[in-house]
């Protein structure tokens, strides 16, 4: 080959004396190519071999590809050039040649002396001569294909991250799968994805990562904000809606906040990919091990990662609202149903007593004035419960319980329930306590309240009922308690929501009575609870003391 073909050639060449390795080679003393590649399974061996290499020169592009000097290179073979890819090329050559061949060519990959690694091919030709191949002359070169592998490499490690993307079923699972084909497929060394915090003090937190064996995802500080720990290439990705690329994270200034935690894992190079749009605002990081290892075909596949991850994340939400909307609309068609059973239970017996006492008396089944008085009671004691029905469904239809109207005053508790329990007929029902307990609440709002729990006492309870009153430090309290079976403690806290129904009470709705208590309670500044006090069941209303 001419000296200047060969020295200016674009690919890297050695010029390589190899009839000292073709000596040794045949002092192995194998009889076949398995027996050969099983001694050449012994590094020693292989190495042994390697010594044998003279190198006659060195071209231009090989010293530019891989560091250094003409001198080093000529020196003989050095190590640190060296992978197991580079190894296995060597053997595959050493076959080669104690098979006679005179060419031959590898896949293989070679470290520069910054550390940097290059993939390509390895291809030797010795030259034919008269007794055979010419062993003094053997022209070796490496073409160099590592920004073509790189590349195929990245778009399949896209393809299948976005595969990925489609077929996840939550956004931990698919940042989760996303960041480990990053690391496992595109051979980078690490990866984060993480959404920011909206609030102070503007966090991005990570809620995948993969690669991080060194140092732990408590490593990854970073915010968002114009702070030092926001002024990154994350915190810059999100504000900007751009990818920010590090090439060299030892000497890049906005790296310096998280420069040792770079160095401890190996990281040289990092790209902040932006996951912002429909809704999404986050990052995705990828740190490389390589410096310059981000450039703008890589960077622009990575982004489109980026884009289709943030449109996985927008779609898995939107078909989380559009969830929560069904089940919403499913919740809100079997409250409905509930209403309306509990409308016509609630309403039911006292319309039955109104349309049974009006007809006697519009026949004239009434004859002496006792009874049209007594039917009268009757017929008003009905009437007065369906204004307390209706009243529970005025206060249950209103959405928030601000809404409702409380005019809080002082009153006393103890006149108040004797009222009540005169209305329902019920005065022989025990009043314990004291002859007066004042309290600073709506007198309306507590007998709504009173004839609730004493209707519930009497449908659901056991055969004695009483209502005991009194005062403790800032509260005076009302209480109906029954002596019927205890109540377990789960559906204890279930009883007070909306449209409750209970085989182990009763088969029939249970109403809207204790939710309305609770909210009229708490309204007031006070509080409902049930207790278990010596084998009596206690509904207890505990109100503002009035004072004075």
């Amino acid at each position: 080959m001419p000296r200047d073909v060969f020295r200016y050639a674009p690919v890297a060449m050695w010029h390589e004396d190899l009839s000292d390795v073709v000596s040794r080679l045949g002092e192995v003393g194998a009889r076949s190519e398995d027996e050969l590649r099983a001694a050449l399974a012994d590094p020693s061996i292989v190495v042994s071999l390697a010594d044998g290499i003279r190198i006659l020169d060195v071209n231009d592009r090989l010293v530019e590809l891989l560091g250094g000097d003409r001198e080093l290179h000529m020196s003989g073979v050095d190590e640190r050039f060296f992978t197991p890819e580079w190894a296995a090329a060597f053997v595959d050559a050493l076959v080669g040649v104690w098979n006679g061949e005179t060419r031959g060519g590898s896949p293989v990959a070679l470290r520069t002396l910054d550390g940097d690694r290059l993939t390509g091919e390895l291809q030797w030709f010795a030259p034919p001569g008269p007794e055979g191949p010419e062993w003094r002359s053997v022209v070796i070169t490496f073409v160099d294909s590592t920004e073509r592998d790189v590349l195929v490499r990245i778009i399949r490690m896209v393809s299948e991250a976005e595969r990925a993307v489609i077929s996840a079923t939550s956004e931990e699972e698919m940042l989760s799968e996303v960041c480990d084909i990053v690391v496992r497929e595109g051979g980078f060394l690490l990866a984060w994805a993480g959404f920011v915090d909206p609030d102070p003090p503007y966090a991005i937190t990570p809620l995948a990562v993969a690669g991080y064996e060194q140092g732990g995802p408590e490593t990854v500080r970073v915010r968002w904000d114009d702070s030092p720990l926001g002024d990154g290439p994350s915190g810059r990705a999100v504000r900007e809606n751009a990818p920010q690329v590090v090439n060299d994270v030892a000497n890049d200034p906005s790296y310096e906040p998280w420069r040792d935690a770079a160095k401890r894992a190996g990281v040289a190079a990092s790209v902040s990919l932006p996951l912002t749009g429909d809704g999404v605002c986050g990052v995705l990081s990828v740190k490389s091990a390589e410096i310059g290892a981000f450039g703008d075909e890589e960077v622009e596949l990575l982004h489109r990662l980026a884009r289709n991850v943030t449109a996985g994340v927008a779609s898995l939400r939107a078909r989380g609202e559009l969830e929560r909307a069904r089940a919403s609309m499913e919740r809100l068609i079997e409250e409905k149903d509930c209403f309306l059973a509990t409308v016509a239970h609630e309403l039911r017996t006292p319309l039955a007593s109104v349309l049974g006492f009006a007809e006697i008396l519009q026949q004239g089944g009434a004859r002496a004035p006792g009874e049209v008085s007594e039917f009268a009671r009757f017929i008003a004691g009905s009437a007065q419960e369906l204004q307390g029905v209706v009243d529970d469904l005025l206060i249950a239809a209103r959405e928030h319980p601000d809404s409702i109207r409380v005019s809080p005053t002082r009153m006393d508790l103890v006149a108040e329930a004797v009222l009540v329990l005169e209305r329902m007929g019920a005065e022989r029902t025990p009043i314990v306590g004291p002859l007066a307990v004042h309290a600073q609440a709506d007198p309306a709002r507590v007998r709504q309240v009173l004839r609730n729990l004493l209707t519930n006492a009497g449908r659901y309870g056991g055969q004695h009922v009483e209502v005991r009153i009194g005062a403790d430090g800032e509260n005076a309290w009302v209480e109906v308690a029954d002596d019927g079976p205890e109540i377990d403690a789960g559906h204890a806290a279930e009883m007070f929501e909306a449209y409750v129904q209970s085989a182990s009470l009763s088969p029939e709705p249970m109403g809207l009575g204790l939710f309305i208590c609770r909210r009229l309670a708490e309204r007031m500044g006070g509080s409902l609870v049930l207790d278990r006090r010596e084998g009596w069941n206690a509904f207890r209303l505990a109100l503002p003391a009035a004072d004075g």
